[in-house]
């Protein structure tokens, strides 16, 4: 949510959510374990269409139900983005 109050782009999101599975390999757990804990591009696809089904948008979810409206969305971009490309 805090990535689409910010603006980023559904495609950027999805992608960070898939590297996911790369960054955390499960081990010493059972299979099951392994299989529920793996993420999956169709979970947050039902995320979105959850939003739009209830909400009509996400921006309308963003602002009706968690309070974030556009000006509390510049403060947010505000205090959590740069323009500082050489930052790590």
């Amino acid at each position: 949510m805090t990535l689409l109050a910010l603006g980023v782009s559904r495609d950027a999101i999805l992608d960070d959510f898939l590297v996911s599975n790369e960054r955390w390999q499960p081990t010493d757990t059972s299979r099951d374990w392994t299989v529920i804990s793996q993420v999956r591009a169709e979970y947050l696809d039902t995320a979105f269409a959850a939003i739009a089904g209830e909400w009509g948008s996400v921006d309308a979810y963003l602002d009706r139900a968690l309070g974030l409206g556009a000006a509390a969305r510049e403060r947010l971009a505000a205090r959590l983005l740069t323009d500082d490309l050489t930052r790590p």
